[in-house]
Parts: C-alpha cells; sequence; structure tokens
C-alpha cells in the first residue's frame, strides 16, 4: 500500500495517525496479523518521510511499537494459562 502525501509535514500527520490506529487495536483486541499490517504501513511512510526529507522515526519509537505486541503476547499467555 502505497501513500502520496504532497508534504513531510502530511506525511508525519499521517504516520500519527496510523500509529493511534495501531495503539487502538492493540487495545481493542486486532488480531496479531491486522497490527503487523499497520507497522508495515508506519514502516512505509517512514520510508516515504526519509526519501523526500531524510527524517526518520527515534529508533524508541519502534521498540515502544514492538513492546506493545510483545506485551500483549505475554499477557494472552497469562490470561491462557488462568483459563486451562
Amino acid at each position: 500500500m502505497t501513500h502520496d502525501h504532497s508534504t513531510p509535514k502530511s506525511l508525519r500527520a499521517a504516520i500519527i495517525g496510523e500509529t493511534k490506529k495501531f495503539l487502538t487495536g492493540l487495545k481493542s483486541g486486532v488480531s496479531e496479523e491486522e497490527l503487523v499490517t499497520m507497522l508495515v504501513v508506519i514502516r512505509q511512510l517512514e520510508g516515504e518521510l526519509l526519501n523526500r526529507e531524510g527524517s526518520m522515526l527515534a529508533p524508541e519509537i519502534w521498540k515502544l511499537l514492538y513492546r506493545r505486541i510483545e506485551a500483549r503476547r505475554k499477557k494472552d499467555i497469562d490470561d491462557n494459562l488462568i483459563i486451562n
């Protein structure tokens, strides 16, 4: 999925919007496949921003997003152990 944004500002706004969508999806229980798809979109937007402006997201942002997925996996495993 390629986005066509006219300015770096609109790319940054799209990245923020997709990140909010990711965090909302994480809380609402969307599938891991959907979460990964959202991360791919964010990464593509970041690539466009890098090509246009030479800037990208801070590595800490990616660590945070991946840690959120890891925490949810751990919670799902813990919940399954409690239920069984």
